[in-house]
């Protein structure tokens, strides 16, 4: 879902940072660093300042946040 006047703020992780040795994924440390990501966003997007004072309060109200590979940001 799209809102006009609105913010979406994305962070992204690489996921090859969480391939083990033998190949395969470590799910607690992928899980670890989404939550840190989170909050940092939380964080960051709370004080921050918009275009327009509408863009700010839709961004507050509704908060966009998104969390993707680099191939698949959207908001």
């Amino acid at each position: 879902m799209s809102i006009d006047d609105s913010a979406c703020n994305l962070a992204s992780l690489n996921l090859m940072k969480f391939r083990n040795e033998d190949g395969t994924f470590d799910v607690d440390g992928f899980a670890h660093a989404v939550d840190i990501v989170f909050l940092a966003q939380e964080i960051i997007v709370g004080p921050s300042s918009y275009p327009t004072e509408e863009i700010g309060r839709n961004a507050r109200a509704f908060a966009s946040s998104a969390s993707a590979t680099p191939t698949s940001a959207r908001c």
